[in-house]
């Protein structure tokens, strides 16, 4: 039987809200409460108590056959999403390098274009992090869940701080991933019960920027990318002498119907996943098993075309450190909801 989901609150004075069906997710205190809508059954009813600040509650689902546009969910293939956290924007350049530095080769091979950030290209607490690669963003996920006393999702062996991994580089406090492609560190584990944080798979990504598979738009949150998207449009093929040109402040565009931002444009964000040419109704929801060096990313960039930024765009390139790096590739941070 269909029941209403109805939550008093009693602070200064008892607030109560009534969440409709088409909404998905409400919103309490600037977003300090998002709560899964009406189902048809008490136990699809998921009501997250507490969770991270700057992260959104996305109700999983099972996605059974196609999804119009989509090369992730198709016909002949069930997709199960979890119950995930989402931080609503980019790992910012001030979260990043509380935990670690960029790779000294891409400071050597580009030359005269420093890998740190740098103001031509967006420097600031609030600017994304760039010039990330796979790896470093799997060191950055596994100590901040350390710092905070979650338990790390990935491991190498039964290893999960990756200060103790072979190949880890330190510089003073600050950690980053090999500079060179790593057998060990691509045969990693990703432990699905972690409670961590983490790089979102590539369906999660997806379900995520499609508002829970709810949205036909082009872009994350609009047909228009002017309304959603930094891309090379407005930005890099302004001229470095334009004050658009490079990366942006993160939430400075429209977000999607969960209130999470920079999904289109910005700077690219790593998926968990292994690149697969052809996804098939047989390819594990985390992605295919290792047949390449490459690794997904989504969402497109500042310096990428507005049809990079389009929400069934997909990209690879690989782990490790590179000396093409164009001052773009970032990454979004996920957790699993227990």
């Amino acid at each position: 039987m269909k029941t209403k989901l109805i939550l008093t609150f009693t602070l200064a004075l008892n607030l109560t809200l009534l969440i409709s069906c088409s909404a998905m997710i409400g919103n309490l205190n600037n977003g300090l409460l998002r709560l899964s809508d009406d189902s048809e059954n008490s136990e699809d009813q998921r009501t997250p108590l507490t969770y991270p600040p700057d992260f959104v509650f996305v109700p999983g689902a099972t996605v059974n056959g196609a999804v119009q546009g989509s090369s992730i969910f198709i016909s002949g293939r069930t997709v199960t999403i979890p119950d995930i956290y989402v931080c609503e924007h980019e790992v910012t350049q001030k979260e990043f390098t509380t935990y670690c530095d960029y790779s000294e080769e891409l400071k050597n091979d580009i030359g005269n274009y420093p890998v740190q950030p740098r103001s031509n290209f967006g420097e600031g607490d609030d600017y994304p992090a760039f010039n990330v690669t796979w790896y470093d963003a799997i060191v950055y996920c596994n100590l901040r869940s350390l710092d905070e006393g979650l338990t790390p999702a990935y491991r190498i062996g039964n290893e999960r701080d990756p200060r103790n991994w072979d190949g880890i580089q330190q510089r003073g406090e600050k950690y980053c991933g090999p500079e060179n492609d790593n057998d060990t560190w691509n045969a990693m584990i990703y432990d699905q019960n972690a409670s961590g944080y983490r790089l979102p798979t590539e369906a999660e990504w997806e379900y995520t920027a499609r508002n829970c598979n709810t949205d036909s738009y082009e872009y994350v949150g609009s047909d228009n990318y002017e309304d959603v998207a930094w891309c090379a449009q407005n930005s890099k093929n302004l001229g470095v002498s334009n004050p658009n040109f490079g990366t942006h402040l993160v939430k400075s565009k429209d977000p999607n119907g969960l209130e999470i931002y920079d999904m289109s444009g910005n700077v690219e964000e790593w998926c968990w996943d292994w690149v697969s040419f052809s996804i098939t109704a047989t390819t594990p929801v985390t992605g295919p098993s290792q047949s390449n060096n490459y690794k997904i990313r989504r969402g497109g960039s500042w310096r990428h075309l507005a049809s990079d930024a389009k929400i069934n765009r997909r990209s690879f390139y690989y782990t490790h450190a590179y000396p093409d790096n164009e001052f773009c590739r970032g990454f979004r941070v996920v957790r699993t909801s227990f």
